[in-house]
């Protein structure tokens, strides 16, 4: 019985967190450039770092990148998938947490994970992207965007992956029921 108490509680805890990631989805419809500084800028930063441009922030615009000839708006944010590696971390987690209390904090360690991931794989894309255009290889709009779908679902897929196998390796006395 005690069992099925803690895995009905970590179903409980999985629909909340369903939830929460829904309606940071819906948020993110309507978020702006400033809402999403949490993202944009440090990957603004780094593309700055590795490409030696400078960026000016354009308000209700983005980070213009005049010498590269491009800027990064909301829809270059990554939130999505931010959203998506944070719930599939959480799921994965979830497998193995042996309490409610466990489940919740590694939900937030989740979080951080998929935030630095997040910005690691966006500025790898949005790099990507810079050097394809040096090379004369400028994609189109429906391009740019199964490019960087492309991206993140094999980025996730890689992060997942190894996350089931860190957990794995590190619970191998303890089956999955």
């Amino acid at each position: 019985m005690h069992h099925f108490a803690i895995r009905h509680r970590h179903t409980l805890l999985a629909g909340g967190l369903l939830i929460i990631a829904l309606l940071l989805r819906r948020w993110s419809h309507q978020a702006d450039v400033a809402d999403l500084a949490f993202l944009l800028r440090p990957t603004a930063t780094a593309i700055s770092l590795f490409t030696d441009a400078p960026w000016t922030l354009v308000p209700d615009k983005g980070h213009a990148f005049t010498t590269l000839g491009m800027i990064i708006d909301r829809s270059c944010s990554g939130i999505t998938f931010l959203i998506t590696a944070w719930a599939t971390f959480t799921f994965l987690l979830l497998r193995r947490a042996p309490s409610v209390r466990s489940g919740i904090l590694g939900s937030a360690v989740a979080g951080l994970a998929a935030y630095l991931l997040t910005l690691t794989v966006n500025t790898g894309r949005i790099l990507a992207m810079v050097m394809l255009d040096q090379q004369g290889l400028a994609l189109g709009t429906k391009q740019h965007e199964a490019f960087g779908a492309f991206y993140f679902i094999g980025a996730l897929l890689v992060a997942c992956l190894l996350l089931d196998r860190t957990i794995r390796n590190h619970h191998t006395d303890a089956p999955i029921p």
